[in-house]
């Protein structure tokens, strides 16, 4: 019987296609977890601030381990780190959620007019000292 073709990927491999419809499976276990980590740090959708921890420890040399849903979207990311590191973890995660929490909150700049606009009314010229 024939097989449709694979327009997107022609060159695709079968073991290729297996891998994809492997990942999109929605009942893959997931990693298991070392047991020296056993302190759940954060669990979080937001992958930056996740990203900004995992820097922080290791620039602080603070063991942890990064697991994650594996969804595509709306992924929950879990840093886990050992007990005897959690309080400092702990601080250094707060203080970066505690930054980019500030951050948000800060108004948006308005975006600049550009020349052709039609809500534009003065066209901004430069000081006469050049």
């Amino acid at each position: 019987m024939a097989e449709p073709l694979n327009y997107r990927k022609p060159k695709a491999s079968p073991l290729e296609d297996e891998l994809v419809r492997h990942r999109e499976q929605k009942d893959i276990p997931r990693v298991a977890i070392p047991a020296e980590f056993d302190t759940l740090l954060t669990r979080t959708e937001d992958l930056a601030a996740a990203a900004a921890i995992e820097k922080v420890l290791a620039e602080q040399k603070i063991a942890f381990f990064h697991t994650d849903d594996g969804q595509a979207a709306n992924r929950t990311v879990e840093l886990y780190v050992r007990a005897a590191d959690q309080p400092r973890a702990g601080e250094l995660a707060a203080a970066i959620f505690v930054r980019r929490k500030k951050f948000r909150a800060m108004p948006r700049p308005e975006m600049p007019q550009l020349p052709g606009s039609p809500h534009l009314t003065k066209m901004p010229r430069l000081s006469d000292q050049w």
